[in-house]
């Protein structure tokens, strides 16, 4: 559970009876922005091979019976995620290779490899203290780290078609991210996305880490 979190006070149960399934690597639930805060953050997600390699479903969008459904997901952010002990013997833990972002992506992939189910579950409700409105997330730092992960992940993950597609995506949307920046004097964002997409690509890439 994130730190920046607000959470309604019935959000544990529902979590805790989806992971009572055998098969249920993991549960998260319905993710409101803190501002405004009828507003979706995210009501599970999808894994993907583009330019980055998950997208929270319902963002931006208002609550609403198409986002009250329980579903199988296949991508679940770590903000909020219940893990069974029992998920975590069988998939291993968290890479920590990813360092920020997309470990959460990577883990999820291996759960659903092994044939287990990642569940978005409604009931259980908290709200992320990011505003919709909020553009200051694209930093260097932060894009270095993120496109360095994103490469990682497709490495593990992707096989050579699903590199080759990362690499063109990227060629697509880095330039265009560095001409949009290049007014607001945050061009150098985008270089660093660039850096980091080639630091990833060349980093070591060891197995992830297993309970003993």
């Amino acid at each position: 559970l994130n730190t920046d979190v607000a959470v309604d006070p019935g959000f544990l149960p529902p979590l805790i009876r989806a992971v009572d399934d055998p098969q249920v690597a993991a549960a998260g639930p319905k993710i409101f922005y803190f501002d405004p805060p009828d507003r979706l953050w995210a009501a599970g997600g999808r894994l993907r091979i583009r330019e980055t390699v998950t997208v929270e479903l319902g963002r931006g969008q208002p609550d609403g019976p198409e986002w009250s459904r329980p579903a199988e997901v296949s991508y679940l952010t770590t903000c909020c995620l219940m893990v069974p002990r029992r998920a975590l013997a069988a998939v291993g833990l968290f890479d920590p290779a990813y360092f920020i972002n997309v470990d959460d992506a990577d883990w999820c992939r291996r759960a659903l490899d092994l044939g287990l189910a990642l569940r978005y579950v409604p009931e259980s409700r908290i709200w992320h203290k990011v505003a919709a409105s909020t553009a200051g997330s694209y930093t260097p730092v932060k894009t270095f780290h993120t496109g360095r992960s994103n490469a990682l992940y497709v490495r593990r993950h992707g096989g050579p078609l699903g590199l080759v597609s990362f690499l063109a995506a990227n060629l697509v949307t880095l330039p265009y991210a560095w001409l949009r920046e290049l007014p607001r004097g945050n061009g150098r964002a985008a270089l660093a996305k660039a850096r980091g997409v080639l630091r990833g690509l060349t980093d070591p890439l060891p197995a992830p880490p297993r309970i003993d």
